[in-house]
């Protein structure tokens, strides 16, 4: 029998890739960002890998479809189903 894990222990999960469906383009007047952007669903875990588009492009992410949006180029981890993948 397996005894239980002790008060406190993290269970880590291994490392998983991002495993993104095909771009779908957004245009300015239905993005979030208010800008042209291309957008990426991770199949695994559902998060959004955001290109924003124009003079000042940059990455962004979100962690679901309809979650905030945050421009960044930290790349979040690949949790399945964090994001409640498609």
């Amino acid at each position: 029998m397996t005894e239980p894990l002790p008060e406190g222990h993290v269970l880590h999960l291994p490392s998983l890739k991002h495993s993104f469906a095909d771009p779908l383009w957004v245009p300015a007047c239905k993005s979030v960002s208010g800008r042209p952007q291309t957008e990426r669903t991770c199949k695994t875990c559902g998060a959004v890998k955001v290109t924003l588009h124009g003079d000042d492009h940059g990455r962004a992410w979100r962690a679901s479809a309809d979650a905030a949006q945050i421009e960044t180029f930290d790349m979040p981890a690949c949790i399945p189903n964090l994001g409640n993948a498609p």
